[in-house]
């Protein structure tokens, strides 16, 4: 047999070893011990499967190979050896993808991970504990809020907390942000999984094997970074900044081709953050902005057709006041919980403004009014106090007008493909990764529970959500009679840090309230109350139940709205058994807080602007005027008894006896004055984010026309005295 015939039947065994442990999440780290693997083939059978907006199997398998879907449908056959997992009654949905998950810089800052564990190929022992972008050096940009070269997992991987209230609000993949400077760096996309268990105790971790993608999009935000320098304090100063900065980059990259061409002329000193930049500068790569404001996102576009940028933006949640400026914008919508007004005394009614009153009724309808245009969007939890919550406001926005469709093509395949990851996940299709979901009835149901998350393959369980007390339950107590308790919100018991769960508070305490009936008096007989886990534990005053009983222990266990427990009188052999039930809220009461969605009509109707007092929808029409008979101030004389028409914007004619065009707008002027409009020379009004860049003592690289704020009181104000100029 010829050496090149064994050479290539070695090179071919290779190449077959390589593809099949392709299968499976690569591992850079080296084994220690005995290789942990786990079941490869996992059949779900019997549930309600969602495949994708619109699409759903009301009773099929799904069978997982590996971390890949190999099928689904209602006839799927079960592969031999394969661990089947009875699903019945359950539904199975598309696992949520998180398009914006900032990272968090100061947890360097805090302590360095344990020491086995690695990210992003490098043992976390190399990564620095204070912040690289406090003091540029050689390679850096000169202000240290540029930093594209930064990648998001320059700052670690989110901690395992963090990643276990995600999967617990069914979400499997996020693209993982860099959360400070302006010009950030680049993001990077993760999965969601659990760390990987190591082989033996003490053996490294590699935490690579969530990383689906190290470098993705650049980032960027109009606001300070995280580091020592005063330059910019202005929102003027970082757009001049950002401006600079795509203006340097396209000349670095320039100057690097040039040189490459011809040797004879000098190469510019090697800088990282032009290099990074050169790519998002030209428009061939994208980057994303981050904005706290409609008025920002706005300002975002105008810099994209200046640089002719592709760009993505991460809203603010008010993007329905300016929805048709977002068609064929890539859009993240952050879900908001907005908080009604405090109006409860005449002092803080008085403070609250139209404006406050109006976004609290349109910011719930901010998704529904861009859908119903035809923008398209991917939602975010990235505004809310906690991935928790995100299920919760998905459905206010669904009552608030969103299609259930939209909604799961706005949290699935919508983010899937902004991602780049269509081909991988969003749906339930044979040929994708097993990135779904577990729920005891619909994803889009906050009250339906999520089971568990499955992640590239792997199930993870969810732990159960809180034991909710809060409000009316009716005691049936043996011996003692039947009362109604009322139990007020928890107040969680603090924990070290160290010792924390993920997922729902374990232990709580509360007050609670004892009457004989539902309008009665508080008994004052509830000593105390706890609860662990689902368990629940009482002191009562048993003598304000029954003369001469003493102190009473009841404790029992929640199970959803009823309570089975023992109970017994201290220092005594008295025992009793106990149950509870929730009481129902008054129909009527609850009829009365569900309001009707908005029509298409008025999701579709525009808003009017600004929002608050003195908004309008349009422009209102511009009529001819003419005002007769009143006393002109021209530039050099005083006339007595003139008339003026205005036409188009423009004075058309001074006289006396002008004729009216037809629907022209007469004013009579006798004993009026007519002059022209003041000019204000040096006005500060109407300026976003800072007056003045005040760090530098020349500023001329700021403009003032890229932080005008339309919305600014003062414009109608200065009109009202006379004001028709300001510069």
């Amino acid at each position: 047999m010829s050496r090149f015939f064994v050479t290539s039947r070695i090179v071919a065994a290779v190449l077959v070893s390589l593809v099949v442990s392709g299968s499976v999440l690569s591992q850079t780290a080296p084994v220690v011990g005995i290789r942990r693997t786990h079941p490869n083939v996992h059949v779900l059978d019997g549930a309600r499967i969602v495949v994708a907006p619109g699409r759903v199997i009301e009773r099929g398998r799904i069978v997982v190979r590996g971390a890949r879907i190999a099928a689904v449908g209602a006839d799927v056959v079960v592969p031999d050896g394969a661990s089947v997992h009875d699903v019945s009654g359950l539904e199975v949905w598309p696992a949520f993808l998180e398009p914006w998950l900032g990272s968090d810089p100061a947890a360097l800052k805090r302590e360095p991970p344990p020491a086995e564990q690695h990210v992003h190929g490098h043992s976390v022992q190399d990564v620095p504990k204070a912040d690289p972008h406090d003091h540029p050096s050689g390679g850096a940009h000169w202000n240290a809020r540029i930093h594209p070269e930064h990648v998001a997992l320059d700052d670690g991987m989110p901690n395992e907390s963090r990643l276990a209230e995600l999967r617990g609000a069914g979400f499997a993949i996020a693209r993982l942000v860099p959360s400070s400077g302006i010009l950030r760096g680049r993001a990077s996309i993760i999965t969601l999984a659990n760390a990987p268990v190591a082989n033996e105790p003490g053996a490294p971790v590699d935490l690579g094997t969530r990383i689906v993608r190290a470098e993705d999009v650049q980032c960027a935000a109009f606001e300070r970074g995280s580091g020592r320098e005063s330059y910019p304090n202005s929102l003027m100063g970082v757009i001049a900044l950002c401006r600079q900065s795509f203006y340097d980059a396209r000349w670095y990259r320039e100057a690097m081709a040039l040189h490459a061409r011809d040797g004879r002329i000098a190469r510019p000193v090697l800088d990282a953050s032009l290099g990074a930049l050169g790519d998002v500068a030209m428009g061939k790569s994208r980057i994303a902005f981050e904005v706290r404001s409609d008025e920002d996102a706005l300002r975002v576009l105008k810099l994209k057709d200046e640089f002719d940028l592709d760009i993505e933006l991460r809203g603010s949640g008010t993007e329905y006041r300016h929805a048709r400026s977002f068609l064929g914008v890539p859009l993240i919508v952050p879900l908001r919980d907005i908080d009604a007004p405090a109006v409860s005394t005449e002092a803080e009614a008085r403070a609250v403004s139209l404006r406050e009153l109006l976004t609290h009724r349109h910011a719930p309808q901010n998704a529904a009014r861009l859908a119903a245009i035809g923008v398209e969007f991917s939602l975010s939890s990235c505004l809310l106090d906690g991935p928790k919550d995100f299920r919760e406001q998905l459905a206010k926005a669904i009552r608030a007008g969103l299609s259930e469709n939209d909604a799961l093509a706005a949290t699935t395949i919508r983010p899937a493909a902004l991602l780049g990851l269509a081909d991988r996940t969003g749906t339930i299709e044979a040929g994708k990764a097993a990135n779904f979901v577990v729920v005891d009835g619909s994803l889009l149901d906050p009250g339906a529970a999520i089971r568990t998350t499955w992640i590239e393959g792997i199930e993870h369980a969810v732990a159960p959500v809180d034991t909710d007390l809060e409000g009316r339950w009716q005691f049936e107590i043996g011996g003692f009679g039947t009362y109604v308790v009322e139990f007020s919100k928890e107040k969680p018991v603090a924990r070290d840090e160290k010792e924390s769960v993920p997922g729902p508070v374990l232990e709580a305490t509360f007050e609670a309230s004892l009457r004989q009936e539902q309008e009665g008096d508080d008994l004052r007989a509830i000593v105390a109350a706890r609860r662990i886990a689902s368990r629940i534990e009482l002191s009562l005053r048993g003598d304000k139940l029954r003369d001469g009983v003493g102190v009473l222990r009841i404790s029992g266990t929640v199970d959803g709205d009823r309570i089975d427990g023992h109970g017994h009188e201290l220092g005594t052999e008295l025992s009793f058994a106990w149950t509870a039930k929730r009481l129902e809220e008054d129909e009527k009461s609850r009829d009365d807080d569900e309001t009707a969605p908005p029509s298409k009509l008025e999701l579709e109707r525009a808003i009017a602007l600004p929002e608050g007092a003195y908004s309008r929808s349009m422009l209102p029409p511009q009529k001819s005027v003419l005002v007769r008979n009143a006393t002109l101030w021209l530039n050099d004389e005083v006339v007595q008894g003139n008339d003026l028409l205005v036409m188009d914007g423009k004075i058309a004619a001074i006289g006396e006896s002008l004729a009216a065009p037809d629907g022209a707008l007469v004013i009579d002027g006798t004993s009026k004055h007519v002059t022209c409009g003041l000019i204000d020379a040096h006005s500060h009004t109407a300026i976003a984010g800072g007056v003045n860049e005040s760090t530098l003592a020349v500023t001329s690289e700021v403009r003032i026309e890229d932080a005008i704020d339309p919305t600014d009181i003062g414009i109608y104000r200065e009109l009202a005295g006379g004001l028709t100029v300001s510069h």
